[in-house]
């Protein structure tokens, strides 16, 4: 069934890595719908310009249109498409497309821009634990990625693959080759890939020291070269990881991106690697989404986020009293503060390792498998 909105359309894409991993299979149907119509160009990708190159060489014939950071984006750029997307959920991003005149508007219904989209929707809520009234817990949604996949009915067209999948460009998996050798490491050559996650003081994020004590005694455990890796922002943490784990007698390969090559970078670490370790961080969706065995520490964060993709990925919480409190600082102090992540030690992590490297190990499906089924009849709960 052809896609029934109004052409060409906007599809603006998540401010967090995460959140934009969890976008690849709307970008993918859409894109596989109107290419195979021979409209790949009535598909816009508008996004952050640090986190478009995730889908470099992907989704041919659709413009980019790459903003610098939050509230960058180009009111000239929106103009002129029949139908805007959104898979932001901020106020700012729907009064945009208002502004540029864009006659279908379609998004999630949050911080208060109902009245400037033409279609709103509400996701389905979470069952699960009861919201105490101290400390206050937000009610817990859906996991990101369904919530986007109940928008696509409202353009005539559901998910057949709702599991994100990213891939490299050969010239991208030729460099991610090099940079392995750079590292010491043969094609094919086993090795476990770790990210301590998380901008510094991050609840998300380990610190330095424990994240030594768990990553060392994993790596050696299991016989497996460590390779830690992380975005520019996070060199400092990382350098002070390395440090540690130098001090244990265990140095870590370094694997830093720069620029524009950091997130195909990655892409090409997890895809090659035999086991990703980390927080819930965007580097842990990536890795998941490149194929990566994936085992996950949940400190503050409710895994039914990401519920959808377990599979090929294992997460780990210690089910203290005060988790998830779902917050980016933690309230805590003393011994107590971030102990849903300090508390880990290498032994809790073991089994699940074993596990996952048990697992046979697959790729993600070739490129240009769409994951499209037509939709039929109205979207769910459309107004």
């Amino acid at each position: 069934m052809p896609i029934d909105c109004p052409l060409p359309i906007l599809l603006r894409l998540p401010s967090w890595l995460g959140d934009l991993v969890a976008a690849e299979p709307i970008a993918r149907a859409l894109h596989g719908a109107l290419a195979a119509e021979g409209r790949a160009g009535a598909l816009s990708l508008a996004g952050p310009e640090a986190l478009l190159p995730l889908f470099e060489g992907r989704f041919p014939g659709s413009p980019r249109l790459a903003h610098r950071g939050r509230g960058a984006e180009n009111l000239a750029a929106f103009r002129g498409h029949g139908t805007a997307l959104l898979l932001t959920g901020s106020l700012r991003s729907a009064w945009l497309a208002w502004r540029a005149g864009i006659p279908e508007r379609i998004g999630l219904l949050r911080d208060g821009r109902g009245p400037l989209l033409t279609r709103g929707h509400r996701p389905a809520r979470a069952a699960g634990r009861g919201i105490p009234l101290w400390p206050p817990r937000p009610a817990l949604p859906r996991p990101v990625g369904q919530a986007y996949a109940e928008l696509l009915p409202y353009l005539g067209l559901s998910l057949a693959d709702a599991e994100p999948r990213l891939e490299l460009s050969p010239a991208a998996e030729q460099a991610c080759l090099g940079r392995l050798q750079s590292l010491g490491l043969e094609p094919g050559q086993p090795y476990l890939l770790a990210s301590v996650g998380g901008r510094p003081g991050s609840a998300k994020a380990l610190d330095a020291d424990r994240a030594a004590a768990l990553l060392g005694p994993l790596g050696a455990e299991l016989g497996l070269p460590l390779v830690l890796t992380g975005a520019p922002p996070e060199a400092a943490e990382v350098a002070a990881v390395a440090a540690r784990l130098a001090a244990r007698g265990q140095p870590p390969r370094l694997a830093f991106g720069a620029g524009s090559s950091t997130l195909p970078e990655l892409i090409g670490l997890a895809r090659s690697a035999a086991l990703f370790v980390g927080t819930d961080s965007g580097a842990r969706h990536v890795a998941r989404a490149a194929g990566a065995p994936t085992l996950a520490l949940l400190g503050p964060m409710d895994g039914r986020h990401s519920a959808e993709h377990g599979r090929r990925e294992r997460t780990l919480s210690l089910g203290l009293e005060c988790q998830p409190c779902g917050r980016e600082r933690c309230p805590l102090s003393g011994a107590a503060e971030r102990r849903c992540l300090r508390g880990f030690t290498p032994e809790d992590l073991l089994p699940a390792a074993r596990e996952l490297l048990a697992l046979p190990r697959t790729r993600p499906r070739a490129r240009g498998a769409p994951g499209l089924a037509p939709g039929a009849g109205a979207a769910p709960g459309a107004p």
